[in-house]
């Protein structure tokens, strides 16, 4: 998965966007604090593009104002997602 964190000034993860394939055996789902954007078709590149603001709105468990730093990672697990 490619994830953005959004941080607080104590580098607190306040929230995450995933963009992820998952599997009928992963446990993430859709929260206040994390929205899951699905890859459909994971064999194939494909360009994404987020724009932060409308992201957000995704996110209603995070307060925009506290956000100081967005962190871009590529995430890994073994659980099927």
């Amino acid at each position: 998965a490619l994830r953005l964190t959004y941080l607080n000034q104590s580098s607190n993860i306040l929230g995450e966007t995933r963009i992820c394939h998952t599997s009928p055996h992963c446990p993430w789902e859709n929260s206040s604090t994390i929205h899951l954007i699905e890859v459909t078709d994971p064999d194939n590149w494909h360009t994404y593009t987020v724009n932060i603001n409308d992201e957000l709105a995704n996110l209603p468990g995070v307060n925009p104002l506290e956000i100081v730093k967005i962190n871009v990672e590529l995430y890994d697990t073994t659980n099927g997602c």
